[in-house]
C-alpha cells in the first residue's frame, strides 16, 4: 500500500473529467489525514529494508546513487514524509 499511496502523491490532471479529479484529491486528502502515522511508519520501515539491501554508508566505493542513504529516493521519502504529516506537496 505505500507504493500506491506514494505515487498517488502527485496525481495532476492531464486531460478528462475536472470534477471527478478533484473527488479524487478530496478522497486522498481525507485518506492522508486519517492514516498519516500508519504511512510515515511503512515508509520508514521500507526505507529501513532498502538501507539493509543497497547499503546505508554513504562512503560506499560505487554507490547506487538512487537507492542508498542519502540518494535521490531519500530526498524523494523525506517529500512524502512532509506530505502525509504536513500536507505539503513540495520542500
Amino acid at each position: 500500500e505505500p507504493q500506491l499511496r506514494t505515487a498517488l502523491v502527485n496525481t495532476r490532471l492531464l486531460a478528462g473529467n475536472k470534477g471527478l479529479h478533484n473527488s479524487l484529491h478530496e478522497a486522498l486528502e481525507k485518506d492522508r489525514r486519517r492514516r498519516a502515522e500508519s504511512f510515515l511508519t511503512a515508509v520508514c520501515r521500507e526505507r529501513e529494508a532498502r538501507y539493509a539491501r543497497f547499503g546505508a554508508a554513504v562512503c560506499l566505493q560505487e554507490p547506487n546513487i538512487k537507492e542508498t542513504a542519502g540518494g535521490l529516493r531519500d530526498f524523494q521519502t523525506a517529500l512524502w514524509l512532509a506530505h502525509a504529516r504536513h500536507g505539503y506537496k513540495t520542500l
